[in-house]
């Protein structure tokens, strides 16, 4: 019998190019979550900790508890427009002529200041385009009401 040959297929091998080569990233990753592991476990958070915030530029911090706040809108109208407390409630807005509006802020200060004796200051919070003309009114409604003790602060928004 004969025997058959087969016919022999040369496969020819890929070469590797320099640009081929995978990169395992594997490694990298674990040194890096036990980085992350380290310095949870060695970090102390302590919420007692007291930070010393940097002085502000102009003037003193006053605590919102110890003040009446007044937040000023700007507007193109005659009147100002003025919310009683720290948000804008269509409720604790002050509506009316200047003199309606002078009157309901020197009540709710007098009232406010009544209520708590612990409210010796008035913040007055202005947006950065309010018209000078409507802080002045807001000030002299206020300041007709404060005794000597009291102190009016003013802050303008500056965004």
């Amino acid at each position: 019998m004969e025997e058959r040959q087969e016919p022999k297929i040369a496969i020819k091998q890929r070469t590797k190019r320099a640009g081929d080569g995978d990169l395992d990233i594997t490694p990298m990753i674990d040194i890096t979550f036990l980085l992350l592991a380290f310095f949870v476990v060695v970090s102390k958070m302590d919420p007692t900790t007291i930070v010393n915030m940097p002085k502000a530029k102009y003037g003193d911090s006053v605590p919102e508890q110890t003040a009446v706040i007044l937040v000023v809108e700007a507007t193109d109208e005659d009147a100002p427009v003025v919310y009683k407390g720290k948000s804008k409630n269509d409720s604790a807005k002050c509506t009316g002529q200047i003199e309606d509006i002078e009157t309901q802020l020197s009540d709710f200060v007098k009232d406010e200041m009544a209520n708590n004796p612990l409210k010796t200051s008035v913040i007055i919070k202005a947006e950065k385009k309010v018209k000078y003309r409507h802080l002045d009114i807001v000030k002299r409604a206020v300041s007709g009401v404060l005794t000597e003790e009291n102190v009016i602060h003013i802050g303008i928004e500056e965004e």
